[in-house]
């Protein structure tokens, strides 16, 4: 019995043309309302839906790109000065540490 052209599996170059378009399609869609460009019906800039970012996200993590692309280094976070100095609590992350005084 002979396998139908239609019926097969698709082939590797389909699923990687596939695969780009998706996400092109997801990075056009993000891209054009981080640029103002989606409008609602009042003419209002839209903000981008949560649920088109965690999409975009599940479609990265279920491509094996969950992680950061960049190392951020703490130091140079301009939050950081904002943020208190909570160092003096690691003593009580610290399994062995807790219920012992000091």
């Amino acid at each position: 019995m002979s396998e139908d052209k239609n019926t097969s599996a698709a082939t590797e170059e389909q699923m990687r043309k596939l695969h780009n378009s998706v996400a092109q399609s997801y990075q056009n869609l993000i891209d054009r309302y981080s640029q103002g460009e989606v409008l609602d019906t009042n003419g209002e800039i839209k903000a981008c839906p949560a649920s088109l970012l965690a999409a975009a996200a599940k479609f990265l993590n279920d491509n094996g790109q969950n992680r950061p692309t960049r190392v951020v280094d703490v130091d140079d976070d301009p939050l950081n000065d904002e943020l208190p100095d909570l160092s003096h609590l690691d003593e009580y992350n610290d399994p062995q540490e807790r219920g012992r005084e000091q």
